[in-house]
């Protein structure tokens, strides 16, 4: 919400930056925008002026505003960014919804120049930028690069004069039972406790899980679960609903053992999360498993089964035909068989089949599609091109040779 400080000039010049940024591209950068006041009456750098600021600077910037963080009456020196109640919600909780963190000085945003560094490594671990309007901070210049570089060593340097050995929050969250930042797998949530934040296992979400391991065990297919859980009314995890892809990355991600993982750097939604192991070489263990180490294996067994046999339709139909072989010439991924039905005024059905890589509905490449009948049959008679010189053995013939 608007604060009621915005005066009716202020008001009309941000609906105009908003109109020229409705204009951007729709795969534009999105910007959150962080403001930050420890007196909400300082007039100098109020909150209206920083925020229109920082539409204008993301305007420049090429980037869509998909949210602000304001944080008004809030000590940058005692609370980090992480740590703040809107700046903080989106770092732990929403960081997949925005690839850039704007803010108008650096002060603004930190007085601690370990903070900065904890954020710059956060960030280049998780792929965002971090960008000042009115100091030259920008993750995505080689200025800014150099300037990053300075400050970090400042930070190095600071640290080891303070005896501080903590390199990065995120990376000593990794060393220790606790839960300090982060969103947790689905089936799991942090409650506090005497000696801290502890990641806990979410009754609910436990028995959904439970529940879609036995009809995996059952041999349902991915589809029908996700069609029973969606007319059940169970949320994802985005809270939308769910989809073969969302359930698979869940059900993969060794955290479900109760285990604390680290995603890949830059992590692609098809890489899958890494095992932390503590210094004498054993996993480290945050809360009691989902499902065990048996299960937890077999689940990955069966999924592996689902992918290899292909993925199937709600009557049992297979939408691909030649999974590992029909690939995207873009991003390498699976070509799948697509139908889509639509009716007629005159009451008769269209139907319409087109391959198409797994990744059309979620971050597309860019590849085209086919039509499955013409890629099954080039695909055919290159076999037959190849093979057309072997003689044909029957079943009856290759056991009369065996005998």
């Amino acid at each position: 919400m608007l604060d009621s400080q915005w005066s009716d000039a202020e008001l009309r010049e941000l609906e105009e930056l908003r109109e020229r940024e409705s204009l951007l591209p729709l795969n534009a950068p999105r910007a959150l925008l962080s403001i930050r006041l420890s007196v909400l009456t300082d007039e100098t750098t109020s909150p209206v002026r920083q925020e229109l600021d920082l539409h204008r600077f993301a305007l420049m910037r090429g980037c869509r505003v998909v949210g602000v963080a304001r944080d008004l009456n809030v000590s940058a020196t005692k609370v980090p960014p992480w740590k703040r109640p809107e700046l903080g919600d989106w770092i732990n909780n929403r960081a997949p919804e925005f690839d850039q963190i704007l803010f108008w000085k650096l002060d603004r945003f930190v007085r601690r120049i370990s903070d900065l560094h904890l954020m710059i490594e956060w960030c280049k671990e998780y792929g965002k930028i971090l960008a000042a309007d009115k100091d030259p901070i920008d993750l995505d210049s080689a200025y800014g690069e150099m300037m990053v570089t300075m400050i970090a060593g400042m930070a190095r340097i600071e640290a080891a004069n303070t005896g501080i050995r903590l390199e990065s929050l995120w990376k000593y969250t990794r060393t220790v039972d606790r839960w300090l930042i982060g969103k947790p797998v689905y089936g799991y949530t942090t409650e506090e406790g005497p000696d801290g934040r502890k990641l806990v296992v979410h009754p609910f979400r436990k028995r959904v899980l439970r529940w879609i391991y036995n009809m995996l065990m059952r041999g349902r297919s991915m589809y029908k679960i996700t069609q029973i859980v969606n007319r059940a009314g169970v949320p994802a995890p985005s809270g939308g609903r769910w989809y073969a892809r969302n359930l698979t990355s869940i059900l993969t991600n060794p955290a479900l053992r109760g285990l604390r993982v680290i995603r890949p750097p830059k992590a692609q939604s098809k890489d899958i999360s890494r095992i932390v192991y503590d210094s004498d070489g054993q996993p480290i263990r945050l809360a009691p498993p989902i499902f065990t180490d048996d299960e937890f294996d077999q689940l990955q067994d069966r999924l592996k089964r689902n992918t290899k046999h292909g993925r199937k339709d709600g009557k049992g139909k297979k939408l691909s035909l030649f999974l590992g072989v029909i690939l995207c010439g873009n991003c390498g991924a699976n070509m799948y068989k697509h139908v889509t039905k639509r009716k007629r005024k005159d009451g008769s059905t269209r139907t319409n089949a087109r391959l198409r890589c797994s990744t059309y509905t979620t971050e597309p490449c860019g590849a085209p599609t086919f039509n499955p009948d013409e890629m099954y049959g080039a695909l055919a008679d290159t076999v037959l091109d190849q093979l057309g010189h072997y003689e044909v053995i029957h079943g009856s013939t290759l056991a009369a040779r065996r005998t």
